[in-house]
């Protein structure tokens, strides 16, 4: 059944999203107690699109409403260890209710020798692509390859980084609409052990 959402639900939709929205489908259902329910599906006319759709449940005779997006987050770094190289990766997931759009991470790479307590080097910025992500997946990223000094001595690797950076002029919100946008960053440092390895104070944990 197709219905026009209800004048109050596009209200408050449009004070909360801002950009343009254009018609939307709208299938209702009832439940077991007689209430009704309205899902919609808006598309979106701003440029560049955040979402192509967005899909919005309302609740009858109420203001509120329950919006579907994704929810991107850097869950965890991950390294390959070979020699004194390190493949850099970090997994991006979807704890959202929506498929993300393509968009990017954005991470520092420092190299740290513990046993002088000195930074090697200089920062290692790098920015890559983070596919179209289904909600509840993950997607394994290349970052880029580091290469330490040598494999004799310790050498601790620090990360910070940030998925679907802030856009200009929009210091909170990045390309995607979210439904959290405050769990996009991570930083993490770890360690690769060499021949002789320092134990104290307690080191980060192994870089893997």
């Amino acid at each position: 059944m197709k219905i026009i959402a209800p004048w109050r639900g596009l209200l408050l939709l449009g004070l909360v999203l801002l950009p343009g929205i254009a018609g939307a489908a709208c299938e209702t259902t009832r439940d077991s107690s007689g209430a009704y329910f309205a899902t919609c599906r808006f598309r979106t006319n701003e440029k560049p699109p955040r979402v192509d759709e967005l899909e919005v449940r309302f609740l009858r005779d109420t203001p509120r409403f329950i919006l579907k997006l994704p929810d991107v987050t850097p869950f965890k770094y991950k390294y390959f260890v070979n020699g004194n190289s390190v493949d850099v990766n970090v997994d991006v997931r979807n704890q959202g209710d929506a498929n993300t759009r393509e968009t990017s991470v954005v991470v520092t790479l420092q190299v740290w020798d513990p046993s002088r307590s000195t930074q090697y080097g200089t920062d290692i910025e790098v920015t890559a692509i983070v596919p179209v992500i289904a909600p509840g997946a993950e997607a394994r990223v290349f970052l880029t390859t580091v290469f330490l000094p040598n494999t004799v001595e310790d050498f601790d690797i620090v990360a910070a980084g940030f998925v679907d950076p802030p856009m200009t002029g929009q210091p909170a919100f990045g390309g995607l609409y979210e439904s959290d946008e405050t769990n996009n960053a991570k930083m993490h440092a770890c360690r690769v052990f060499g021949e002789d390895p320092v134990l104290i104070p307690t080191p980060p944990p192994v870089c893997n």
